[in-house]
């Protein structure tokens, strides 16, 4: 994949990743102790689709890294 490509999916995994964050903040944030269980299955899927963001933005970084050390030599 060409750098172009790359920042361009970068982009687009920064985006999701905000909103993924957005989303754990307003369930953290909206807590109702009537509904405990269900609060904290939301909380906890919602924090793994922040991880799974921050994980593919680490990863398209890391290979537009590796791709322009490529480039260069």
């Amino acid at each position: 994949m060409d750098t172009k490509t790359i920042q361009m999916l970068i982009e687009i995994a920064e985006a999701n990743l905000k909103v993924a964050r957005r989303e754990f903040n307003q369930i953290r944030e909206n807590h109702n102790p009537d509904d405990d269980l269900e609060w904290e299955d939301a909380l906890d899927d919602a924090g793994r689709e922040s991880y799974a963001c921050e994980e593919v933005v680490r990863f398209l970084r890391a290979n537009l890294e590796y791709i322009s050390n490529i480039e260069r030599k």
